[in-house]
């Protein structure tokens, strides 16, 4: 299961008014959408998440990070640790991180709207992925997601990475920056 490890700071500061600090991909249709400020319901969690056809009719989803704002996420851990189901409801989020190792994630509904860095921070491509696609993130790359305006559910093969969370970058910060 991932845990939670120290906190680096960003620099330099992600500047939201420079127009070259987020390239954006022109894929996206419609805009990127609002952030969400509320955190979506457990029920429609698990619904999305057997809609997508994972056979879960008697999992708790966990609220991961705020259990609040839309700033966090739901997901079924399996029994050995090593699966994840997740499901992010319309607009939720999750802030700026990166793992120590390489990550997996098998896109089975809804899609989603990502940051990606692999300068530390230094620059960021914005890039569309939608169900039935694969997102792959090199260790240490610092990205960030937001779910589009179906929401999202995934799962990702976790071997027991860590999360480094990135302060002084926040997906506030990068969504201003691609809607210039």
């Amino acid at each position: 299961m991932s845990s939670v490890t120290n906190v680096i700071h960003a620099s330099p500061l992600f500047d939201p008014s420079s127009t070259t600090s987020c390239k954006v991909n022109k894929q996206f249709s419609g805009g990127v959408p609002m952030l969400a400020e509320r955190a979506s319901e457990q029920a429609a969690a698990l619904q999305a998440m057997l809609l997508a056809n994972y056979p879960l009719e008697k999992a708790i989803p966990q609220r991961m990070l705020s259990p609040n704002t839309g700033a966090g996420f739901w997901v079924v851990t399996s029994k050995a640790g090593n699966c994840r189901v997740v499901y992010y409801g319309p607009g939720e989020y999750v802030q700026p991180h990166y793992h120590d190792i390489e990550e997996k994630l098998i896109l089975s509904l809804g899609g989603c709207y990502v940051w990606q860095s692999e300068d530390q921070g230094k620059s960021w491509t914005c890039f569309y992925r939608k169900e039935e696609e694969e997102l792959f993130i090199p260790a240490g790359t610092w990205y960030s997601l937001i779910a589009d305006h179906q929401g999202l559910v995934m799962h990702t093969l976790d071997s027991g990475s860590s999360t480094i969370w990135i302060e002084g970058i926040t997906i506030q910060n990068l969504h201003r920056a691609t809607s210039l």
